[in-house]
């Protein structure tokens, strides 16, 4: 058997995806971003909420992994806010927390959050949320639903 493919080697996908990490933290930031980039996926980085949302309006990520607690302004916030643009509202937003408790997870799908990981991070099962969520499949329902 050969090598799994990465997102972007797979006849799927047919230019480099860009994904923007929201975390505060320094050393999980660059770990998501080292495993992200083995993916031959492009890694935008924010440490607040606020500066989430500009990126997301400036940049147009394919895709945002959002932490629940940040800085300035936190995830929930930041998600309203992504939600109620024009253009990035529709971008499928992971959040990864570690408010593993039934009302935190309530509150981030609420604010609109397409996914929600619990932290301490597993690596595999980030790697399947963004394949998931970056997957043609996933673009071609919500779509149809415009």
């Amino acid at each position: 058997m050969g090598t799994p493919q990465t997102f972007a080697e797979s006849a799927a996908a047919p230019s480099i995806r860009r994904v923007l990490v929201v975390e505060d933290h320094d050393d999980t930031r660059a770990m998501l971003r080292t495993v992200l980039e083995m993916e031959n996926l492009s890694v935008l980085e924010a440490v607040d909420g606020e500066a989430a949302y500009a990126f997301a309006i400036k940049e147009c990520p394919d895709l945002i992994l959002m932490d629940f607690t940040l800085p300035i302004q936190d995830g929930l916030a930041a998600t309203r806010a992504i939600r109620k643009h024009r253009i990035v509202g529709e971008t499928p937003i992971i959040f990864l927390s570690g408010r593993a408790e039934p009302a935190g997870r309530q509150a981030a799908f609420e604010a609109g959050c397409n996914d929600f990981l619990i932290k301490p991070i597993d690596l595999d099962e980030v790697l399947m949320a963004v394949r998931r969520w970056l997957s043609p499949a996933w673009r071609l329902e919500n779509l149809e639903e415009l």
